[in-house]
C-alpha cells in the first residue's frame, strides 16, 4: 500500500505489550531512497533518548487505527544501543543497532534490503537460515557510499531537470511492501494557484545537499506533459 510520509506523522507505534510513542521522522539513503529508518518520538516513555527502527521491525501498518505494530517489547526497545537525543544515527551507530535487533545489512548484497528485496522476510530453520547467511556472506558487495536523509530535511529541496527548476518537494510517498519511496511530490506555483506533480524517484541523478538543490533527468517542460493536482493527498488517491 501507498503512504504519504506526512501521513504516518499522525501514527502511534506499538510495541508486543503496548504503544511506546509516535512515528516522528524517516530516514533514507541517497541510494536507493528506501526508508531505513523510523524515528519515534518517545520523550513521555524514554526521554533523552533518539530511537530507531527498521521497517525490518514492523509487523503491519493498520489505516484505520493509524498505528505501526513493532514485534519488539518495549523492555526490548528500552535496552537497545544509547544514541543520545542530540546526536545523529552514524554508520557506527548503524551497525550497532542492527546486530542487536538482528536486522538485515542493507548496505550489503545487491537488492534493496542487503540479501533481499524486502525489509522483513519469512522465518526459516535456524541450519538453513545459517547456511544461507555464511552464502551471502561472501557474495556480498558492501556499500558504504551512502548517505542517510531524513524527511523532515527534505521537505523544500528544489528540484532541478536539466534546463530549468520544476519546482520543490513537498511530500514522499513510499510502498510498505518494501519501503522504497517510489514518488517526489513536487509542488510548482503556477497562477492563480499552486499545483501538484508526481516524479518517480527513478529520474533522481544527484542532492547537493547543502544547497538544498535536486536534480533529475527531466527537462523543465516535463510538467506540462503531466497530470497536476490541486492538493498533495489527490497525488496519492491517483495511485
Amino acid at each position: 500500500m501507498l503512504y504519504l510520509t506526512s501521513a504516518l506523522k499522525s501514527y502511534n507505534i506499538h510495541a508486543t505489550d503496548g504503544e511506546m510513542g509516535k512515528v516522528k521522522d524517516f530516514y533514507f539513503d541517497d541510494h536507493s531512497w528506501a526508508i531505513r529508518y523510523v524515528q519515534v518520538d518517545t520523550h513521555k516513555w524514554l526521554p533523552a533518548r533518539n530511537v530507531y527502527l527498521s521497517p525490518s521491525s514492523f509487523t503491519s501498518v493498520d489505516v484505520d487505527e493509524k498505528l505501526v505494530e513493532v514485534d519488539h517489547t518495549k523492555d526490548t526497545i528500552k535496552n537497545s544501543p544509547t544514541i543520545p537525543a542530540d546526536a545523529e544515527i552514524s554508520k557506527t551507530n548503524e551497525a550497532s543497532l542492527t546486530e542487536y535487533y538482528g536486522w538485515n545489512r542493507y548496505w550489503r548484497g545487491a537488492n534493496l534490503w542487503g540479501a533481499v528485496d524486502r525489509p522483513f522476510v519469512p522465518k526459516v530453520p535456524v541450519q538453513d537460515e545459517e547456511n544461507s547467511a555464511k552464502r551471502n556472506e561472501m557474495d556480498m558487495n558492501e556499500n558504504t557510499n551512502y548517505i542517510l536523509l531524513n524527511e523532515a530535511d527534505t521537505i523544500g529541496i528544489k528540484v532541478h531537470g536539466h534546463d530549468g527548476k520544476l519546482g520543490e518537494i513537498t511530500d514522499l510517498i513510499f510502498d510498505d511492501d518494501n519501503w522504497k519511496i517510489d514518488y517526489l511530490v513536487v509542488k510548482f506555483v503556477k497562477v492563480p494557484a499552486e499545483r501538484y506533480y508526481l516524479i518517480k524517484s527513478e529520474h533522481i541523478t544527484s542532492i547537493e545537499w547543502p544547497e538544498k538543490d535536486l536534480y533529475v533527468d527531466l527537462k523543465a517542460e516535463y510538467l506540462d506533459q503531466q497530470i497536476s493536482y490541486e492538493t498533495k493527498e489527490d497525488t496519492l488517491a491517483s495511485l
